[in-house]
């Protein structure tokens, strides 16, 4: 098991060296099999067609899904930050929600 420290040292080489392309692509990929785990996570709750999973198997490709696009994320949050103010976009979407959710 790799520690926070050893994965900030993968993620700064990996940032540099992977090309804006290869990491829309590899994005791409990864936020389709998470949402294909999210349905699979629905379909285990009773939602739409059953599935014959057991629970620990679903949460376990929810989590390793959720875990490879948060990868992809930060490459790309590393890869546009310099140019574009992502933490305004992040702030517009949480107050978004918060009165979607919130409001009276």
């Amino acid at each position: 098991m790799t520690t926070a420290e050893e994965n900030q040292e993968l993620m700064n080489i990996l940032a540099e060296t992977i090309k804006p392309n290869d990491v829309m692509n590899m994005t791409i990929q990864d936020c389709s099999a998470l949402v294909e785990a999210c349905v699979k996570y629905l379909r285990f709750n009773g939602v739409g067609v059953p599935t014959s999973k057991t629970e620990e198997e679903v949460l376990d490709l929810l989590i390793e899904k959720i875990a490879n696009v948060e990868v992809c994320l930060e490459f790309l949050h590393r890869q546009l930050n310099e140019e574009y103010d992502i933490e305004d976009k992040i702030a517009g979407k949480l107050e978004n929600l918060y009165d979607k959710y919130y409001s009276i």
